[in-house]
């Protein structure tokens, strides 16, 4: 397999650009017209090479340098038959790593490369580990290896103080195992926030950027994602160049729906992970910070005391440091309407089993059971 290059592609560009006296911009920018070979070049045997002006669609706020490249042969977004030619070169010299989560989506993307032709020895998986996740989700990952193969465990170093080692202990034997998130919480004594997400940044991206740094090949880095799960999903492409990872981000799963998902689990006999089974519309952190109300609702009585005596601990650390008057320290935010109010966990679940607005309780479960959607069980209404 051919070596992977030293250089950052992005980086020679702009040197080169900025070399001939012209301006690198995130909109428009130069590159070469046969950008596979950039990428295997050095800079000097870069000299001379043809270079082209392309379309850069979009520059996403939230993923510095995270560029979406249009191919010179189509700008329109649509693919044409030399998108696909294109996209079969990409792979072409490059070696498959799948980003897996335990969830019907990643799961179906393996799956899919299988019967593409792929064996298991063609293509690396890689679960960017938390320390937060469902224990049944660790117990689907060590099953799901007889099917696609072994998959490697990626989790971040976090320090743990002196002053929070037997906190941390304790904690970490509650939840039955090492833990990043919880280390990072009594690290800086504060939980994740939409506005400090560290939980993504540093327990997912850091962890795979330190892996795929390590790599001495070429490789294709294939997300499960799919537009129909959200508006800003929709407005994905199926490939992507990532700078920062210096590698072509693969979705192609991007215009699949769920019953596509459900049907190639069946056709390999999988049972999905059992959260689906207990209602859970996502897998991942358990909880998330973003979960919606019957994601919360299905928390157990366990994690749910596990959170409580962390918000508990973590808010008398903060104060310490802080001073007396911080307000509690909880793992959820307060809606926008009360963004001034404490919500910690019993306020949170409380509100998670309410309809209209937080002001109704709901006696009845409304959804079709997920089971039904699987095709596990059989489900009559009244």
């Amino acid at each position: 397999m051919k070596p992977r290059p030293k250089h950052n592609a992005r980086r020679i560009i702009r040197e080169k650009v900025e070399a001939a006296g012209s301006t690198f911009s995130p909109t428009t920018t130069r590159y070469n017209s046969e950008w596979k070979k950039w990428r295997g070049e050095s800079v000097e045997k870069l000299q001379g090479q043809p270079m082209v002006e392309v379309e850069v669609w979009d520059r996403d706020s939230q993923h510095p340098g995270r560029v979406s490249v249009v191919n010179s042969t189509s700008k329109t977004g649509i693919m044409t038959d030399e998108d696909e030619r294109v996209s079969a070169e990409r792979l072409t010299n490059a070696r498959p790593i799948v980003s897996v989560s335990g969830g019907k989506d990643s799961t179906a993307m393996c799956l899919h490369l299988m019967e593409m032709g792929y064996t298991r020895d063609d293509f690396d998986r890689v679960f960017m580990d938390t320390g937060w996740e469902h224990a049944s989700t660790y117990a689907y990952l060590d099953k799901l290896e007889e099917t696609i193969g072994p998959i490697t465990r990626l989790k971040a170093d976090i320090k743990v103080r002196d002053e929070h080692r037997e906190h941390v202990a304790h904690f970490e034997e509650r939840i039955g195992f090492e833990s990043p998130m919880i280390r990072r919480m009594f690290l800086y004594t504060g939980f994740p926030s939409r506005v400090r997400k560290w939980c993504t940044k540093e327990l997912k991206i850091q962890p795979l950027q330190k892996h795929l740094d390590s790599l001495d090949f070429e490789f294709v880095n294939l997300v499960g994602i799919r537009k129909e799960e959200s508006p800003r999903r929709a407005k994905m492409q199926e490939w992507e160049y990532h700078d920062s990872w210096d590698c072509w981000v693969w979705r192609p799963l991007i215009d699949w729906k769920e019953k596509e998902v459900i049907d190639i689990h069946r056709r390999f006999s999988l049972v999905p992970n059992r959260l689906y089974l207990n209602g859970s519309t996502r897998v991942g952190c358990w909880p998330c910070i973003s979960s919606r109300k019957k994601e919360i609702v299905q928390l157990g009585d366990e994690r749910v005391s596990l959170i409580r005596d962390l918000e508990v601990l973590i808010t008398e650390l903060h104060r310490k440091k802080k001073g007396e008057d911080e307000l509690m320290s909880t793992f959820f935010q307060s809606p926008l309407r009360h963004r001034f109010k404490v919500m910690a966990i019993d306020d949170v679940m409380s509100w998670s089993r309410t309809s209209r607005g937080g002001s109704q309780f709901e006696m009845f479960a409304t959804e079709e059971p997920t089971c039904v959607r699987w095709g596990m069980c059989e489900h009559k209404g009244n």
